[in-house]
């Protein structure tokens, strides 16, 4: 390691590859500085959209000074300023002063405007932190980083809203962590910090690798989250218009009561749920649960996480045909729920 006189550790030395975290352990609130430990640090943070807006505000409310860099014109301007925050535009960089760089743009905007905009403009012992690693596993080509720049992931498990709703309770989202470059030595106790201004402390942020949190998220929304489960409530809820009930009925007991199950199986698991629905409703469950889905779905699964980690998955999902075939679904989709 390169150090200077006083024993700090100097650049231009550079990690070899991803460094890596103790695996099987929860960083909580008896592991991490408290919220307010980013108290008048600089933070830019790319974006003011889902992720971005609810980010940005639980960072000022930790005591971080928050600027928010967007594009010139964007018409989130005005919230930004009626938030009382700084904003500038986002082809003029990184500013000089800033610690922390959040990148909270669309996934697929991130390569163009760090290549193009931020990372031209960093310099060294600045930390990036993404909230999700896409553009770091699945870019054209690699991306080279700054020279002494921390890079570290934190990914909430959950959206942007529950974010902020769960930080003004007072409690948090869970959040994966990764590293990604650690040139400082001690950017995990950075990240950390961050992540306890965020709230994740609260929730418990598990370490893992960059490409366990991309593929890992990548996986759950596509066959659960935002692909299973809408389609399995659609086919339960085409079954009984078809069997002939009344549609606006079948819509209210399917996508109208999902959220109610939800939540009951995020707070209390499988089997906490079950001790607090009806008799009927659990027993009908464990008979006619495992039917509607198949016996075989693990191995209709598996190739599908082989997909996404193979990156053939992207490839898949450029191709013209492919393209359009998810519009025609998503125009079918579109007749629900009914008028």
């Amino acid at each position: 390691m390169n150090v200077n006189l006083l024993g700090q550790r100097t650049w231009p030395e550079e990690p070899s590859g991803e460094p890596a975290l103790p695996s099987l352990r929860t960083y909580g609130v008896a592991d991490c500085p408290p919220r307010d430990s980013v108290r008048d640090k600089q933070v830019l943070v790319l974006g003011f959209g889902l992720q971005g807006e609810p980010s940005a505000l639980c960072l000022r409310d930790s005591g971080a000074r928050v600027t928010v860099a967007l594009r010139h014109g964007s018409p989130a301007i005005p919230r930004v300023e009626s938030a009382g925050l700084r904003v500038i535009d986002l082809a003029d960089g990184v500013p000089e002063e800033i610690d922390t760089v959040f990148v909270l743009i669309p996934d697929t905007e991130q390569e163009a405007v760090l290549r193009q905009w931020i990372l031209p403009t960093m310099h060294p012992g600045q930390l990036l932190i993404f909230a999700h690693g896409f553009a770091l596993i699945h870019a054209d080509s690699p991306i080279p980083m700054p020279l002494g720049v921390d890079v570290a992931i934190l990914a909430p498990h959950g959206p942007g809203a529950s974010l902020r709703d769960r930080y003004l309770d007072g409690s948090g989202l869970p959040a994966q962590i990764a590293l990604f470059r650690d040139p400082s030595g001690i950017c995990l106790d950075r990240a950390l910090a961050w992540g306890s201004a965020l709230g994740y402390a609260s929730g418990g942020m598990r370490p893992c690798s960059v490409k366990h949190e991309v593929d890992l998220d990548l996986f759950v929304e596509q066959v659960l989250l935002c692909g299973g489960l809408v389609e399995l409530c659609r086919a339960t809820y085409m079954a009984a218009v078809e069997a002939g009930y009344d549609p606006v009925q079948a819509y209210n007991a399917t996508f109208g009561e999902i959220g109610n199950t939800a939540m009951l199986l995020q707070s209390h698991g499988p089997v906490g749920m079950y001790k607090r629905i009806s008799q009927m409703a659990m027993k009908g469950s464990l008979l006619n649960g495992a039917t509607a889905l198949g016996p075989d779905v693990i191995d209709r699964l598996t190739p599908i996480l082989a997909e996404i980690e193979s990156g053939d998955l992207l490839t898949r999902l450029s191709h013209p045909k492919i393209n359009a075939e998810l519009a025609r679904r998503l125009a079918t989709l579109k007749t629900l729920p009914p008028s």
